[in-house]
């Protein structure tokens, strides 16, 4: 299921493709579409299909700010500000990784569309997103990171010191990461994202 979409020619495999190859192929295809419904599935398949697989497996330290997938470490804040920059989204990737996991929310999604958890269940969270296919940006009390749904499973892809130490893709209900007294979710490709995504337009960090 989680696989790259990006096809080449020859027999080149996803993963020995460049990764500022990959970022520039999605870039080519924000700049091609306009219909909203189409821009949503393919910034939903850069992230998920593309951009997430190549993390995985990326260290992670709590100063970690990889600027690409491999070797060098990854934390949390900075992993999520990475794959939303790649993705083609114009964001403040340091100042933005920098930020509590709330204010990651709010900068991309309104707040009727806010749900916080207090006290709750992690099934009761997974239920709730795991309706329709997106993906979501989800904070925790000291951790933040995407839930991706698909074909009613739901994934909490994230970079951890916890669990296989690193940036990994995994069943929210038994991670280690995912306990917490309090989780705030947003969906992410709602229609103003999505066409903020294909106007290019810079997003602001919310910082309160």
């Amino acid at each position: 299921m989680w696989v790259i979409s990006l096809a080449l020619a020859g027999d080149v495999g996803p993963q020995q493709v460049p990764y500022d190859e990959v970022v520039a192929g999605i870039e080519r295809r924000r700049a091609s579409v306009s219909d909203v419904g189409e821009a949503r599935r393919l910034l939903r398949d850069a992230m998920v299909d593309e951009l997430m697989p190549r993390w995985t497996g990326t260290p992670w330290s709590f100063y970690g700010d990889a600027d690409a997938p491999g070797a060098e470490p990854v934390a949390c804040g900075y992993y999520v500000s990475a794959v939303l920059r790649d993705a083609g989204l114009r964001v403040e990737r340091v100042r933005l990784a920098q930020q509590a996991s709330e204010h990651i929310i709010q900068t991309f999604v309104p707040e009727g569309r806010i749900r916080r958890f207090r006290n709750r269940s992690a099934a009761e969270v997974v239920r709730h997103v795991g309706g329709q296919d997106g993906v979501w940006i989800v904070g925790l009390d000291f951790h933040v990171g995407f839930l991706v749904v698909e074909a009613g499973e739901v994934r909490f892809c994230h970079s951890t010191f916890l669990e296989e130490a690193g940036a990994l893709c995994e069943d929210p209900l038994t991670s280690g990461a995912f306990v917490s007294r309090y989780r705030v979710v947003g969906e992410l490709l709602g229609d103003d994202v999505v066409r903020g995504w294909v106007e290019g337009r810079r997003w602001v960090t919310r910082t309160r």
